[in-house]
């Protein structure tokens, strides 16, 4: 009987490690596993705001541009993303408008970037739906 409740807790407890490292996997995956995309920065220049920390407190001092960018894989796959530029609020400066971004990006945020990046860089296919979505969102 001993045995049999040892037996059953066992595969309960691999069952249950099974579970947690398949949710941590998933988490991390969501969370860090990036792609390539690119984005065309909006010509409107977001409005300057205080910059609030992740429990909803104004961070003193510091000001940033809030965008939402719509981010186009290799793959065409798109997303999008919010991403607030920020710093000392005599020296935080939008980004250029009507440029170019690339970063990487998983199924949740931005891992990497965003960096300006020439047109040319830009796979065709890329582009053609980067301007085929900004077409219609009125940019």
């Amino acid at each position: 009987m001993k045995k049999k409740i040892i037996i059953i807790i066992s595969l309960v407890a691999i069952f249950v490690v099974f579970l947690v490292s398949l949710n941590i996997k998933n988490y991390v995956n969501s969370r860090y596993k990036s792609d390539t995309a690119f984005a065309k920065v909006p010509n409107e220049i977001p409005k300057l705001e205080n910059v609030k920390d992740m429990n909803g407190k104004l961070v003193e001092g510091m000001k940033g541009y809030k965008y939402e960018f719509t981010f186009v894989t290799r793959a065409k796959k798109v997303k999008k993303i919010s991403f607030e530029v920020k710093g000392e609020d005599n020296k935080v400066s939008p980004l250029k408008q009507n440029t170019y971004v690339t970063a990487q990006i998983s199924e949740k945020l931005i891992v990497e970037g965003p960096q300006q990046i020439s047109e040319n860089k830009i796979p065709e296919n890329v582009l053609i739906k980067i301007n085929e979505l900004v077409k219609g969102e009125g940019n």
